[in-house]
């Protein structure tokens, strides 16, 4: 089986607490940043929201809607805030080494859009699933 998946994110995975998880992601230079983070709010087709614990190397939280529109289709709505270590200028010195968050998320959203239009994952997106994902949706 083939699944498309966030390019930037290496690894998700259930930890023993309740709503939360374990993640490893892509960062500055391609080390790897890993950081556990909560469901805060869970509304099923409608919200998802996390926030990293305490102890993140990189403190962040977000929230994704799902609004539908009139004619069918879904609007996608994305807030996401963090605090870089260093503040602006770890921020500044992330981005040049192509590790801003924002730019890493629209890259992602934009081969999901393909996905999603043309029924082809994109070739760098598509990985082999070792097992389905626990639903969050």
């Amino acid at each position: 089986m083939r699944a498309w998946r966030l390019r930037n994110v290496l690894d998700v995975r259930p930890t023993a607490v309740e709503e939360q998880s374990h993640w490893t992601i892509s960062g500055p230079g391609g080390v790897p940043i890993e950081f556990d983070a909560v469901t805060t709010d869970l509304v099923p087709n409608q919200l998802l929201a996390w926030k990293t614990v305490e102890g993140a190397p990189v403190a962040h939280a977000g929230i994704v809607r799902f609004d539908p529109e009139a004619n069918g289709m879904t609007r996608l709505q994305i807030r996401l805030c963090y605090n870089p270590p260093a503040g602006a200028i770890g921020h500044g010195i992330a981005a040049l080494l192509g590790a801003d968050p924002k730019r890493k998320m629209d890259e992602d959203l934009a081969r999901m859009k393909t996905l999603i239009e043309c029924g082809i994952p994109p070739h760098d997106a598509a990985q082999p699933m070792r097992e389905p994902p626990p639903s969050l949706m």
